[in-house]
C-alpha cells in the first residue's frame, strides 16, 4: 500500500517518500556477495562491454542483511566530458 506523509521541517512542508520492494525471486536463489570479486562479476554482466570505456556509469546493488542480491539499480549514466584544450 503506497502512502505519502507530509511532514514539517521547520516552515517547510516536504512530503515523504515510501520505497516498496517486492521480488518474485527466492531468497535462495539471489546470488550471494562474499568478496568483492562477486560484486564485480554481478556488475560486469549488466554493463554493455562496447560502451563501458567512454559511457559513465554509476550502480548501485543492493544486498539483504545475508549478503544476497536484492537488486541492481542505475543511478546516473553520461558521456565523456569535452576535453578542454590548455593554452601554451
Amino acid at each position: 500500500m503506497e502512502s505519502a506523509v507530509n511532514l514539517m521541517y521547520g516552515k517547510s512542508m516536504v512530503a515523504e517518500v515510501e520505497l516498496v520492494y517486492r521480488s518474485k525471486v527466492k531468497a535462495s536463489e539471489r546470488p550471494k556477495i562474499t568478496s568483492s570479486n562477486d560484486a564485480f562479476k554481478i556488475f560486469s554482466e549488466s554493463w554493455d562491454r562496447n560502451t563501458i570505456e567512454f559511457i559513465e556509469q554509476f550502480k548501485v546493488l543492493f544486498l539483504n542483511n545475508a549478503l544476497r542480491v536484492l537488486g541492481m539499480f542505475e543511478v546516473s549514466k553520461g558521456g565523456p566530458a569535452i576535453p578542454q584544450q590548455i593554452p601554451n
